[in-house]
């Protein structure tokens, strides 16, 4: 069965609905929170953070932002610290003194 277009403005097409079949509403799936890695976070052993880059050692290998540690990616190389993401989205910051490490957090994408 054909339904006549409308036009102009705010127009809207709408579509006859079939005999016998109704709408219903299915209710949302809980949404799993990210969880943190259990693998252990690296140790950040040196940061050279210049004018024209920023790298770090961590584990004692060079790293710059956007590299793979492990499953994780280095996102941000700070005077004292090196921010991680982990594949949940979470983000932790490791120090350079110690394994101090900072809650995990979330933020969206860049």
């Amino acid at each position: 069965m054909a339904t006549p277009r409308q036009q102009g403005a705010g127009a809207v097409n709408r579509v006859p609905a079939s005999p016998g079949v109704t709408a219903t509403h299915v209710p949302s799936r809980p949404v799993a929170l990210p969880v943190p890695l259990k693998t252990p976070v690296p140790a950040v052993n040196s940061i050279l953070v210049s004018p024209d880059r920023r790298l770090a050692v961590l584990d004692g290998a060079i790293v710059g932002v956007g590299d793979a540690v492990g499953l994780r990616v280095v996102v941000q190389i700070e005077p004292e610290a090196v921010i991680l993401r982990e594949p949940s989205g979470h983000l932790i910051r490791v120090s350079i003194r110690g394994r101090q490490v900072e809650e995990p957090r979330h933020l969206p994408d860049p």
